[in-house]
């Protein structure tokens, strides 16, 4: 099989999609849409998030030390994509796209009431890493909608109906194709 040689870029596509808010609610605060995040570690849990130094964004969350990762139903693509096309600087994006901070109740940070689950995140690194700098963090608090668990009190994504970014285009997630273990229940 022969393979074409492409520009370096980043193109671990699709990935996950997250509204990123940060500021307090008698401060300033600002929410933007961040296609650089992954989880980091299990225990403790962590995640990380690259953003900019030119962001808005990324002066609220160095004050404060803090993030909330909202992860977005489908239904609020309009909301994601816009947050992520204005500046924080020169728009109230909560109330132009009509969505609420609410307090997160473990950080100094809002969270976004219509999204179904916030992860509460503390930052305890910051790692230059280019045109980004990498936010890694501690997830100290994670709220969801009962809507969106599944019978065990797992989040179930197919309910969130939650979404990727690759290319310049966004994805939704269509169905679940195994759980982890698989390979060892299954041979092929």
């Amino acid at each position: 099989m022969s393979k074409v040689l492409l520009k370096n870029q980043p193109l671990v596509v699709p990935g996950a999609v997250v509204l990123v808010s940060a500021g307090t609610m008698d401060g300033p605060h600002d929410a933007t849409t961040i296609a650089w995040a992954s989880n980091m570690a299990s225990e403790p849990p962590a995640a990380a998030i690259g953003v900019r130094q030119s962001r808005y964004i990324y002066g609220l969350i160095k004050e404060h030390k803090a993030f909330v990762i909202n992860l977005p139903p489908s239904s609020k693509l309009w909301e994601l994509d816009y947050c992520g096309t204005v500046s924080g600087r020169d728009t109230d994006k909560f109330a132009a796209t009509h969505l609420t901070p609410v307090p997160a109740e473990k950080v100094k940070a809002v969270m976004v009431a219509e999204f179904p689950v916030n992860l509460e995140c503390e930052v305890f690194s910051v790692v230059p890493a280019g045109s980004h700098d990498i936010f890694v963090a501690r997830i100290v608090a994670i709220h969801a909608e009962e809507e969106v668990l599944d019978a065990s009190g797992r989040l179930d994504q197919l309910k969130m109906g939650g979404v990727a970014y690759g290319a310049g285009t966004y994805f939704s997630l269509g169905k679940a194709l195994g759980r982890h273990g698989l390979s060892q229940q299954v041979k092929k």
